[in-house]
């Protein structure tokens, strides 16, 4: 007997959530953080290194700009006060 595909799709569509869900769950390391959080911000002319180097965890961003996730570069810059009225 044939099974409707939309049956199908939710079986399918159901493992892939749980999937999702147990490898979060059985994800303890600290170093995992909410996607919105922890992020800084600078200008290519002010960073000296390169891709590579930026990326790694052990590159200091003395000097950055805090920022969050979603937030513009204006924004950013305004909340930790480097641009203090922008009305004005």
């Amino acid at each position: 007997m044939r099974k409707p595909a939309h049956l199908l799709l939710a079986l399918a569509l159901t493992g892939f959530i749980t999937a999702i869900t147990l490898g979060a769950a059985a994800a303890t390391d600290e170093s995992i953080q909410p996607l919105a959080v922890g992020w800084q911000i600078q200008s290519a002319a002010m960073a000296q290194a390169g891709g590579a180097d930026i990326s790694t965890p052990k590159y200091a961003t003395t000097g950055w700009h805090p920022a969050s996730v979603p937030m513009t570069v204006l924004a950013a810059l305004v909340q930790d006060g480097t641009y203090k009225d922008i009305y004005f």
